[in-house]
């Protein structure tokens, strides 16, 4: 599995992915009460987010083995095009998601839930800045469409290190995975930390403090994603160096959308 892309195409590809990935970045945060109702829904908005890009990369990674070639044959966001080797991928990939439910924790209004936690997200694209979505639901949404775009655009990050060589672009890609995975483990534990422990990021408005790569970031948040990364290198897996600093331009505003940005609920 492999895009193959003209030289120059992955920074854009990354600007692409950053600005359409569930939500954009600002300057500052909304700080919410620990254990509220609406600091535990945030966490888990974001826990569902992580579970769903794993199963979409699951269920691309099982249909690119059924395929013939070193090119991209599975799209998560058109698992239904014609030529995907996999009759079974369309089904795997409505099954990830069907299982997003960002009012599962909340009181059942959506409405009032998504203002609590400050109406993050980016309704209309069409329009210059954030519009604030109508409720959970539309801001669901953004996601469900938006993760199985990214995930086949993170496949651009490859060519540059394998170019056509099939086994390099399998063992990256697995790599690739399990780091971007381990990143969201340590993204959650530092945001949702009021004890100082995981990195402080409940209290902190900060775009930096659980920001991978960034130099100002908490030091206990630094020693989580190294070790992420070392796992990702792990078991034989192939995940090159090169790879981390344009893989933290992607994730860090993406969940820097949901913590660290500005309350955009309007009058």
């Amino acid at each position: 599995m492999t895009f193959a892309t003209p030289t120059g195409f992955v920074s854009r590809t990354l600007a692409l992915a950053a600005a359409g990935v569930l939500l954009s970045s600002s300057a500052w945060a909304l700080v919410l009460t620990e254990k509220s109702a609406a600091q535990k829904q945030r966490a888990d908005i974001n826990k569902q987010g992580a579970a769903y890009f794993k199963c979409i990369v699951k269920a691309t990674l099982k249909c690119e083995k059924s395929g013939s070639s070193s090119a991209q044959e599975c799209k998560p966001n058109m698992p239904d095009a014609l030529g995907t080797p996999s009759a079974d991928f369309e089904a795997a990939v409505q099954s990830c998601k069907d299982k997003i439910d960002y009012g599962k924790k909340g009181s059942g209004d959506l409405i009032a839930d998504y203002e609590a936690i400050g109406c993050p997200g980016d309704c209309d694209a069409a329009t210059i800045g954030n519009q604030r979505c109508d409720d959970l639901i539309a801001m669901q949404a953004i996601q469900e469409t938006s993760i199985p775009v990214s995930v086949s655009l993170l496949g651009s990050l490859l060519p540059a290190f394998c170019g056509m060589d099939a086994s390099c672009v399998a063992a990256e890609t697995t790599g690739m995975t399990e780091y971007i995975l381990g990143f969201f483990a340590c993204n959650l534990a530092c945001e949702n930390d009021y004890k100082n422990k995981k990195g402080n990021g409940g209290p902190t408005d900060s775009l930096m403090q659980c920001a991978a790569g960034d130099a100002a970031a908490a030091p206990v948040f630094k020693t989580c994603i190294d070790a992420a990364f070392v796992k990702a290198q792990s078991k034989g897996l192939n995940f090159s160096v090169a790879l981390r600093t344009p893989l933290h331009g992607l994730l860090n505003p993406v969940l820097n959308g949901l913590y660290n940005t500005a309350e955009n609920c309007g009058d």
